[in-house]
């Protein structure tokens, strides 16, 4: 008797199906400083290489216990003015010139993240690759003036876009707060531009901050 409901239990274990293995996923909102190129018009591209701050949201999957993806959506804004720019000419005559631009800009960037220590710790040290499309639109103005004149003559105002690709690799510390939520520290160490073919080494790295939410 005792032999037929061990038989009858192993037949029920084995029919029952393997359970699922969880993948993970979660979001997060990041703030991070990234110096993306744009080619714009070359009566103004001394003033193109800001660095923007850019806001991005990201949704993330996580693949395995040390390995994870996640593609974004993030906007970045920034101002720059030359003014001062002033050359003698003769005895009471002195030439200014004056330049503004606002560069703003959206990218996608799809990334793929890896931990290569024990995913258990708290703190993690981890790195990143990325790929980023990038839209970027510049507002470019400049005023030149004789005497500091009350009506400068502009020179253009100009609107520009571009588009190119970027590809990035950098370094990340995570510090786990609970279960579910957790904030790290990041840095952008070298990208390549595909539009420029231009491939760059950071030397005082890109910095940048966020949270994730595990759901």
């Amino acid at each position: 008797m005792v032999t037929v409901v061990s038989v009858q239990a192993q037949q029920q274990g084995a029919s029952e199906p393997p359970s699922k293995v969880k993948r993970e996923t979660f979001v997060g909102v990041g703030i991070s400083v990234v110096p993306y190129e744009a080619v714009g018009n070359p009566k103004y591209r001394d003033m193109h290489g800001l660095g923007l701050p850019f806001i991005t949201l990201h949704y993330g999957y996580r693949l395995s216990k040390r390995t994870s993806i996640q593609v974004g959506l993030g906007y970045g804004f920034n101002e720059m003015s030359m003014g001062g720019t002033s050359r003698y000419i003769k005895a009471d005559s002195i030439y200014m010139k004056q330049s503004q631009q606002s560069i703003s800009a959206v990218i996608a960037p799809i990334r793929l993240n890896y931990t290569p220590f024990n995913p258990n710790r708290r703190l993690q040290l981890s790195g990143h690759v990325s790929i980023a499309p990038v839209y970027r639109h510049i507002q470019a103005r400049s005023t030149e003036s004789l005497n500091g004149g009350s009506e400068p003559i502009e020179l253009y105002n100009d609107n520009s876009s571009s588009f190119t690709v970027v590809a990035t690799a950098g370094l990340a510390l995570s510090y786990r707060l609970s279960n579910r939520l957790s904030v790290y520290g990041e840095g952008t160490l070298s990208y390549f531009n595909f539009e420029s073919q231009n491939a760059r080494t950071l030397k005082n790295g890109s910095k940048g901050i966020g949270i994730n939410y595990r759901l």
